[in-house]
Order: structure tokens, then C-alpha cells, then sequence
């Protein structure tokens, strides 16, 4: 086997044997603990394992005996919490045991590794042993906490130059991992965004390519990491304009965060409308004049003095619309108002069965009526009468097969024209022919006769 077979082989050893020691490290009685806490290197010090497992910190007991280092930055993390010093503490635990670094943070493998043969290592190779960068590493943002706890910071995302940089005995390697949060509902593309610290609810949008046409931009939600929720309102994109600096935060996300943006509500619009099946969009909920509006309004034989509301639980409403209402906009009362999957039906103010008028009138044809109607108002809708038309006497072949015949003074203002005779939805009135003489085809024929007698009498005297 060659030197640099061997060499080879024995980095790999290297490498294999630091990369599990510290992946399986467990805190000992009599460890000595380097805690670092990053964003606060006043709660950084160093504590003892007693022989019990128990270590004191920030007066509290903490039970660390066969705990992993990311374990116990855990507990450490939450004692700090529990008194309320910081939201979010960066806690790096460091067994000061031997020579080496701590590679910690976004990383493939987050331990502490020896320096062989050194006294001193490269900073990408130093990353390299530990597995490299994880997908959450915030490259620009890698620190190194020398032994005298003095914080470098160091770009290495890839439009930076290669440049040697040295970490010695003692020293710590943080990678920071960017944020994530989570957009989701009426979005382009829902999904986990990576952010550095926080993000505006517009920009976060932005990521998911923004909402789409069924959003309620007016109902989002976020979820925040903590489990607390708020609720915005950004319809108006003048909401950016008028932020309030003390309260500004709320429409920002941060790290573990959700933002959900809700559909919009929709109702359906059915029955005598400009626009028939019309389904409108609102926000939560929408009086039924303005959903009416949406539909282009009523049209002109809406009876909108019998609107149906079918609610989303099965339960019909009914409504009984007048004047009043419509100029009152200032109701209230639930019962007007449309919610999400409600259904709205404007009926006809005419019967589904015409009445048909038949016979001697001007229009004959079918006619829609509003209530039940005299002979009278039933001719005068078809055009009146024509010229041969029988007035006096009509039939009436009502619905249900009978025949009625009815006989009507025209003249009578009492009598009205039938005034105690009705039509209804489902009857015909025909109008029959009245008898007429005509006087031409009568003389016609009497000068044909007188005619034929003449001839003959003149024939008869010459015989």
C-alpha cells in the first residue's frame, strides 16, 4: 500500500471516528459546559456536571446527565425563556473536553471535532468534516466564536471569493439557519418560504406569487410561532401607508410563522335577476340589496315581496321586501345579511300558467298574470275585441276540464264586464264569432234569382 493510500485511508479514520463520538456524545457527571448564548453573551458561562447530573443555571436545577448537546442547549434555551430574558435564545453547549472546535447550528452534523496533526484548521474544511452546510444555512451570516469569545462573521454564499480562514483550539463554528414560514389557502403556490429574521405579509405573499382571484385579502390570519393568532386586514393597499410604528409587527412574519388567506364567501343569486345564476363573492357577509346588486338587480316581473333565502344549514328565510327596506340602509338585522354558502331566489310575480285568451280579439295568445283577472282586463290584454267578435256571450274552459259560458253586458258599469267571474292561472277565454248577415252575397243572389225568373217568363212567352 503506498504512503498516500495510507495518508488517505487514515483522514478517513479521522473524519469517521470524530464525526461519530460527537454525533453520540451524552453529557457525564463531571463534564465541564461552555454555554454560549449568542444574541445575549451575558447569559454565556460555564457550569459543572455534578456527580447527581444536575447543573445550576440561572437558578434553576437542570438535569443534564446523558443528555445530547442539542438536548441540553434545549433545556438551557427554555430556562432562559421561563423567565422571560429573550424570545428566541441562540444557545451553543461546548464539552471543554480536549483539544478541538464546535461546529454547531446549520449544519449536516453539529459536534465538536479534533484537530489532528494541527493546531489549526480551515474554515470550509472545518464545514466539510461537519457534513457541509445544511438547505436552511443562512451562508451569509457564518460566525466563529473565538476562545476569547470574540465574534467574526463571515460571507460565504457562493458569489463570494475563496478565502483562507483559520479555526484554532477552542474556537466555535455557528451557522445560522434561515427563517421559514408557511403561506397557505387562496394562493398561487402555497408552501415554506425561507426568510433572514422577518417578512412583510405582502412580500410573503409575493413569494407564493400572490393571491388568486377567490382570496379574501380582507380575513388573513397569522399564525404565529407561539401558538397567538391575528387577524388583517389588507383589501386596501392603503394599509401600507398608515402603519403605526408601535404596532407594525403584526403585519410582519417570522421565523415558524403561517399566513393564511381564506376564500371569499359565495352565494348564489337565482330567479328573476338581470344576471340568472349569478354566483357573488364578499367578504364573510353582504346585505342582499348589495348581492343584488352584483346580479345587475331585479328584473321587471320580480316579486320581491316573496325573496327566499335558503341558509347554508338547510334552513329556509323568508322575506318580504317593501320601500321601506330599501331606503332603510342602515338594517341591520341578520336576516338581510347573505352568508358564505347561502342561496338567494327572486320568484316571478306571475303565475307559472298563463291565462290564454283564444279567439276573436286582436293578440290572441298566452298572458302571465299577477292574481286572478275579469274577462275585461283579459281582452284588454289581448288587444281587445275584433270586428265579428261575439261580446256578449264568452266560454271559459277552465283548468280542471270544466266549461263555463258566461254572458256579459258591455254597457253595465256595475256588472263590470264580468266583474264576479275570475280567470285564473291555467284558463282559457275564447271569444267567439257573432252571427252576421252579409247583405251582399244576399243581393247577389235575390238579383240572380230575379234575374233566372225574367229569362224564363221571356222563353215562356215566345213558346
Amino acid at each position: 500500500m503506498t504512503f498516500s493510500r495510507l495518508n488517505l485511508m487514515l483522514v478517513f479514520l479521522i473524519l469517521f471516528v470524530d464525526a461519530t463520538h460527537g454525533e453520540s456524545y451524552r453529557i457525564e457527571p463531571g463534564d465541564t459546559l461552555s454555554i454560549v448564548v449568542l444574541d445575549h453573551p451575558s447569559y454565556s458561562r460555564t457550569i459543572i456536571v455534578r456527580q447527581d447530573g444536575y447543573s445550576i443555571y440561572l437558578g434553576g436545577e437542570l438535569h443534564l446527565l446523558g443528555k445530547s448537546l442539542q438536548t441540553a442547549a434545549d433545556l438551557i434555551g427554555e430556562q432562559i425563556k421561563k423567565y422571560g430574558r429573550t424570545e428566541n435564545p441562540i444557545v451553543i453547549v461546548d464539552p471543554l473536553q480536549g483539544k478541538g472546535y464546535l461546529v454547531w447550528g446549520a449544519v449536516t452534523l453539529p459536534n465538536r471535532y479534533s484537530l489532528a496533526f494541527h493546531d489549526k484548521i480551515g474554515l470550509y474544511e472545518a464545514l466539510a468534516k461537519a457534513g457541509g452546510l445544511g438547505g436552511g444555512a443562512d451562508r451569509e451570516n457564518v460566525k466563529i466564536i473565538r476562545a476569547d469569545k470574540s465574534v467574526e462573521t463571515y460571507d460565504l454564499s457562493p458569489n463570494q471569493d475563496y478565502r483562507e480562514i483559520d479555526v484554532y483550539d477552542g474556537d466555535i463554528i455557528f451557522v445560522s439557519a434561515l427563517g421559514g414560514v408557511l403561506v397557505h389557502g387562496q394562493v398561487q403556490k402555497a408552501g415554506r418560504f425561507t426568510i433572514r429574521e422577518r417578512i412583510r405579509i405582502d412580500h410573503a405573499l409575493a413569494l407564493a406569487d400572490g393571491p388568486d382571484v377567490k382570496a379574501d385579502l380582507a380575513s388573513v390570519t397569522l399564525f404565529r410561532a407561539n401558538g397567538e393568532s391575528v387577524d388583517l386586514n389588507i383589501a386596501n393597499p392603503s394599509w401600507k401607508d398608515n402603519l403605526d410604528p408601535d404596532k407594525e409587527d403584526i403585519y410582519y412574519l417570522k421565523d415558524g410563522d403561517l399566513a393564511f388567506v381564506p376564500p371569499l364567501a359565495i352565494s348564489d343569486i337565482h330567479g328573476q335577476v338581470q344576471v340568472p345564476e349569478k354566483r357573488v363573492q364578499f367578504h364573510r357577509r353582504i346585505r342582499i340589496d348589495r348581492a343584488l346588486a352584483q346580479a345587475g338587480g331585479p328584473d321587471i316581473i320580480a316579486d320581491l315581496s316573496s325573496v327566499v333565502i335558503m341558509r347554508k344549514n338547510g334552513e329556509p328565510v323568508e322575506l318580504k321586501l317593501d320601500e321601506e327596506f330599501w331606503t332603510n340602509l342602515d338594517e341591520q338585522d341578520d336576516k338581510y345579511f347573505l352568508e358564505d354558502g347561502d342561496v338567494m331566489y327572486i320568484p316571478s310575480a306571475y303565475k307559472v300558467e298563463p291565462v290564454h285568451v283564444l279567439g276573436y280579439v286582436r293578440n290572441p295568445g298566452p298572458y302571465r298574470i299577477r292574481e286572478a283577472i275579469t274577462p275585461r282586463e283579459a281582452v284588454s290584454r289581448a288587444g281587445g275585441f275584433e270586428d265579428l267578435a261575439k261580446r256578449e256571450n264568452l266560454k271559459i274552459w277552465r283548468k280542471d276540464g270544466t266549461i263555463e259560458e258566461i254572458e256579459l253586458n258591455w254597457e253595465d258599469d256595475a256588472d263590470s264586464a264580468g266583474s264576479k267571474t275570475l280567470l285564473f292561472p291555467g284558463d282559457s277565454l275564447e271569444v267567439g264569432k257573432r252571427f252576421h248577415v252579409n247583405w251582399s252575397f244576399v243581393f247577389s243572389v235575390l238579383s240572380l234569382a230575379t234575374t233566372s225568373v225574367t229569362s224564363y217568363i221571356l222563353i215562356r212567352d215566345r213558346l
